[in-house]
């Protein structure tokens, strides 16, 4: 008795070579040779050529084939053989072929348009292969610094998103009617991150932060994905190792993981997979145009809480990012621990008597050296990628003047 068809996704095709599969997707691409059909299917784990042969599929499969357009969505089922000149070196000889769904063929999927054609139907441009691989990198990158801090003995935390409104040092936010109260859309985690660090001693965060400034660059979003970690007993020198460990740790990863995808963004997987710590100081007379990581210093601290070594004009602030390509990856930071300097940067700020005066506690009840770091994730991907703008980091990017779809 004949068995029937398993399902199977393309990821996991080499397991059922010479076996009858049933593969679910979406037709990606189509044409015909010499009486044969070529489909590539994708179902979001990957490309497979499916080949319909009229001498081996039923007339109405066959003619199916040939009436279906582009993005429609289809189940197929049929033999998995090899074969070195198909993608991947696989393929399946279908021995049935079914419509699930028509795609509409007035609707574009195409990737020849303008950059605001994209974005206009961004809801469709990620079905394209280059933005498939970008979200994948994105979702790589994301699972490997989670999983390195979880080694390294972090816990996930969960600050608010919605926070007091009118911090001096929080620069320009997006306000909210919070039950009759203003509120700040979050820019940043850390003043609750530090609280959390003096509980569970090394925590982070994933989560949107928002930036309302009317910055019209290839590197800046009004809303962004912001990774965050303060660990307590640890000073600058300590953390800017443990982020560059992370950053080069989540670089391999991502190199040895989505080396298709970084071969279909013409990155060079390799190179990536050979990042090492400790990376090189900033020297601003030989920036390099390679995408090679370097600490800097960043003249402009955010936040009343970052510890300074001798006045305002010294603080224990670093930035690693990418000079050629203009990436800012993290950004790397002790925070004040004594309560005397911590509350006259919080009067030089304007922020006494604010609703933030509660992070002057943490210092008073048994403060402790401590540091931290922010990763933006859209800058991390872009550099990972190799791409020319931040919007193609994100799935739908929210800038000045693209709010939709």
């Amino acid at each position: 008795m004949e068995t029937a068809a398993a399902a199977a996704r393309v990821e996991a095709l080499i397991r059922f070579i010479g076996r009858e599969v049933t593969l679910y997707g979406w037709l990606t691409y189509k044409r015909t040779s010499g009486g044969i059909w070529f489909l590539l299917i994708r179902d979001g784990s990957g490309v497979v050529q499916c080949v319909l042969s009229r001498d081996a599929v039923t007339s109405g499969s066959y003619r199916t084939a040939a009436a279906i357009p582009v993005e429609s969505s289809v189940c197929v089922q049929g033999r998995v053989r090899r074969d070195d000149r198909a993608p991947g070196g696989l393929e399946i000889r279908v021995d049935m072929l079914r419509v699930m769904h028509p795609a509409n063929a007035g609707i574009h999927c195409g990737q020849r348009q303008s950059v605001r054609q994209r974005m206009d139907n961004r809801h469709l441009d990620i079905r394209s292969p280059e933005a498939a691989a970008v979200c994948r990198v994105r979702h790589t990158l994301i699972v490997a610094c989670q999983q390195f801090l979880h080694n390294h003995g972090f816990v996930f935390f969960f600050p608010p998103v919605l926070v007091p409104a009118g911090a001096a040092d929080t620069g320009r936010a997006f306000q909210v009617d919070f039950f009759g109260r203003s509120m700040d859309l979050s820019r940043r985690g850390l003043f609750y991150l530090e609280a959390g660090a003096m509980s569970l001693g090394r925590v982070y965060s994933l989560s949107p932060v928002f930036f309302a400034e009317n910055k019209q660059t290839g590197r800046h979003l009004a809303e962004c994905w912001m990774l965050e970690a303060v660990a307590a007993f640890v000073d600058l020198n300590e953390m800017l190792h443990i982020t560059e460990e992370l950053i080069s740790d989540a670089a391999g990863h991502v190199a040895r993981s989505c080396r298709e995808d970084l071969i279909l963004l013409k990155r060079d997987a390799d190179r990536l997979a050979r990042i090492r710590p400790p990376f090189r100081k900033h020297d601003t007379e030989n920036a390099s145009d390679t995408p090679v990581v370097r600490a800097a210093v960043r003249q402009e601290p955010p936040g009343f809480t970052v510890k300074r070594t001798s006045g305002r004009d010294s603080p224990l602030w670093m930035e690693i990012h990418v000079p050629g390509e203009a990436w800012r990856l993290a950004y790397v930071g002790q925070y004040e621990d004594d309560e005397d300097r911590l509350r006259q940067n919080m009067r030089n700020s304007h922020t006494e008597g604010h609703a933030y005066e509660w992070i002057a506690d943490l210092a008073a009840c048994g403060g402790v050296v401590h540091s931290g770091f922010r990763l933006q994730v859209e800058h991390m991907t872009g550099w990972l990628c190799g791409l020319s703008h931040i919007r193609d980091a994100i799935p739908f990017p929210r800038m000045v003047h693209r709010w939709s779809p």
